[in-house]
């Protein structure tokens, strides 16, 4: 049992370091990242659809999900952070360093979209308990054609 839990271990870590955000452009070279590390999501009239994605490969997922949709041009990737203090109820949850709840959201779009268009900083009560959701660590990424 060790023995697995050793090679478990040093495979996380291997996928780990052979993934470094300064590589995430060449992991999905279709794409151009035309803003990163925002406080507010896009919000704009090509919205298509979204979908949550998973909190160790957010952009990388988000971007798989857009070339799977018929006209998709760019996307968002966002932390949507809901405000309530964390428990463990979504598989793709994590937890934050202030006892908050938060899923990775993927928004996919028709059009390209840069930081003028972030608009979306949150602050819906999407649970109707009176916790306000914000929103941190925003990218956006555009189809390269």
């Amino acid at each position: 049992m060790r023995s697995f839990i050793t090679l478990v271990l040093a495979a996380s870590a291997a996928l780990v370091a052979a993934s470094p955000v300064a590589d995430l452009e060449a992991r999905v070279p279709f794409f151009s990242k035309v803003f990163d590390n925002q406080t507010t999501a896009t919000q704009a009239a090509s919205y298509m659809t979204f979908t949550l994605v998973d909190p160790f490969s957010p952009i990388t997922d988000c971007v798989e999900f857009c070339i799977k949709i018929c006209d998709c041009k760019a996307v968002n990737v966002y932390l949507d952070n809901s405000g309530k203090p964390w428990t463990l109820t979504v598989a793709k949850g994590i937890a934050l360093p202030d006892g908050k709840a938060a899923q990775y959201t993927c928004s996919a779009f028709s059009d390209v979209i840069d930081m003028s268009m972030n608009t979306n900083a949150g602050g819906q009560d999407q649970h109707g308990d009176g916790h306000l959701n914000f929103i941190t660590k925003s990218s956006g990424w555009v189809r390269k054609f």
